[in-house]
């Protein structure tokens, strides 16, 4: 007679991709909510973490010298025209 085995094992395979693709659909938007919240924090961190380290790079840099120290190792050049011919 007439086997029913593949048939039953192909509707059974179709069965199974059809309920896995719609959990997987109804779980999308919440994976996505997810991947934006992860993705905002991350950026929220390391916003705050350059912006520390800025800052401390902005305290060693600054100089503690007047303008008159600082003319002192000024190097002075004379020059003078030459004359075109």
């Amino acid at each position: 007679m007439f086997n029913l085995s593949g048939f039953s094992r192909t509707i059974i395979i179709i069965l199974i991709i059809f309920v896995l693709g719609s959990i997987f659909i109804s779980l999308l938007p919440y994976m996505i909510l997810a991947g934006a919240a992860i993705w905002i924090t991350s950026k929220i961190f390391k916003y705050f973490k350059n912006k520390r380290e800025v800052k401390e790079e902005i305290k060693v840099e600054t100089i503690d010298e007047t303008f008159d120290e600082l003319k002192k190792d000024a190097i002075d050049v004379d020059y003078q025209e030459l004359n075109k011919k």
